[in-house]
């Protein structure tokens, strides 16, 4: 994560230098690169390992912090109009290096190197011992651990990987397009603005309620509520004529969407253990990347030749919801002779 956030930093002060399309592409990868090498990933595994039973709600927090994103537009607006773009580049990859680098420092990979168990729990006799001598969770745990191959040959493993795919190419799709598509509407810029940024941050009332929830109830049955209230949201949005239904659109499509980030962790961490935590999410990541991939491609493409926004959205949301809904609700946790 440090070195993440090193890299990040890094990445925007080149943002500020560059002159051509082609130096774009390069230091928008490297930025894009150095974002997933430390951030949710990494934290998401951290966390996982330090709670099991409060499991859920550390990983709603944890993901209803990046809501808070919203709140720092405007300043950058600000920036951009008072100093330029290439000023506040600067600014952000320094401010990401004084305030990042600190907090990373301070991650800890799990409880066990230091006599402790998840959850807060100290146990009587547990030693402590050096931080890199002790990568594997405790036993008492409780948990079923996984490695990578046991993982992957579980028929929920597939099931819980391919429920995603469309969802997550509906998200991709509609971030890329969603100002475009509100201007073609007749939404004015400046209100088309305020949606994006009221729709972060409604995300994250979804990522902490289910993250709460999920240490209740069914975490499956809460995905596959997450999941119908993103599709209903994408259908709301396929169908916006006047400014107050982006109003439905927000409230359904931010809940479920933030909602399905600390789930989807969390269903993982309950699935298939801890010790492989990082390698399963790292293919799992790899899965969905497909759909957050071809999502806005295609939307865009379909533009291109129809000039038309509406259907797209719509055959994205219908897809989304008839696919991923019942995968979802038939991905129970793998039985000890789980194999596809």
């Amino acid at each position: 994560m440090t070195a993440a956030v090193v890299m990040l930093g890094l990445g925007f002060i080149l943002l500020s230098r560059i002159n051509s399309l082609g130096g774009f592409y390069a230091v928008f990868l490297f930025i894009a690169f150095s974002n997933s090498l430390g951030f949710l990933p990494v934290g998401n595994f951290a966390v996982s390992n330090w709670f099991v039973k409060k499991r859920g709600i550390a990983l709603g927090l944890l993901s209803g912090g990046i809501s808070l994103c919203g709140l720092l537009v405007p300043v950058l607006t600000w920036m951009i109009i008072t100093w330029g773009w290439r000023t506040a580049a600067v600014i952000a990859g320094i401010g990401m290096w004084i305030i990042g680098v600190p907090l990373a420092m301070v991650i800890r990979n799990r409880p066990e190197p230091y006599g402790l168990l998840p959850d807060g729990k100290a146990p009587d006799k547990n030693p402590k011992v050096h931080a890199d001598t002790a990568l594997v969770p405790s036993p008492t745990r409780g948990e079923r651990e996984f490695t990578i191959g046991q993982a992957v040959h579980t028929r929920s493993f597939w099931l819980f990987s391919t429920s995603l795919i469309i969802p997550y190419m509906c998200n991709a799709a509609l971030f890329v397009h969603e100002i475009p598509f509100l201007l073609q509407a007749g939404i004015p810029m400046e209100t088309a603005a305020l949606v994006v940024t009221g729709t972060v941050l409604l995300s994250g009332v979804g990522r902490v309620g289910f993250g709460c929830l999920s240490d209740r109830f069914s975490k499956r049955y809460l995905m596959a509520i997450a999941m119908a209230s993103q599709c209903s949201g994408v259908l709301v949005f396929a169908n916006i004529h006047a400014l107050w239904q982006v109003v439905p659109f927000m409230v359904l499509f931010g809940v479920g969407y933030g909602g399905m980030n600390p789930l989807r962790a969390a269903i993982q961490g309950e699935y298939f253990g801890t010790v492989a935590f990082g390698s399963i999410q790292g293919i799992l990541l790899g899965i969905w990347s497909v759909g957050t991939m071809l999502g806005p491609v295609l939307a865009g493409r379909f533009f291109d030749v129809t000039s038309d926004y509406r259907r797209v959205f719509m055959m994205l949301g219908v897809a989304a919801m008839s696919s991923a809904l019942p995968l979802m609700l038939a991905c129970k946790p793998p039985a000890p002779k789980d194999r596809v």
